[in-house]
């Protein structure tokens, strides 16, 4: 932990806690975005060089595509859809009917 010292002119009218609150704020904006910070208490932070953290990020992305797949594939099997069901949807016609304005 790290105890920082600042002086600041009596008329800024802040406490303690916003005063610190804005300090951590301000160190958030300037982080290195290849530290991942885990969300628990204790906050612990890993650094990761920008190729790892860039493959972690396709990897979470892989994972929830895959999540959805499932999902999908699981709503189907529920409703008995099959692919003659989407080549329905695919020739249906859902476009909303408007009336074209006559010219006066």
């Amino acid at each position: 932990m790290k105890t920082v010292l600042l002086t600041l002119p009596d008329s800024v009218g802040l406490n303690a806690e916003q005063l610190q609150k804005f300090l951590l704020q301000k160190l958030a904006e300037q982080e290195d975005p290849t530290v991942l910070k885990a969300s628990n208490k204790a906050e612990a932070e890993i650094t990761v060089p920008a190729v790892d953290a860039d493959e972690i990020r396709h990897l979470v992305g892989l994972y929830y595509a895959e999540k959805a797949t499932r999902l999908i594939d699981d709503l189907w099997d529920q409703n008995g859809w099959t692919a003659d069901t989407m080549q329905d949807w695919v020739r249906e016609h859902m476009r909303t009917p408007y009336q074209r304005e006559s010219a006066a």
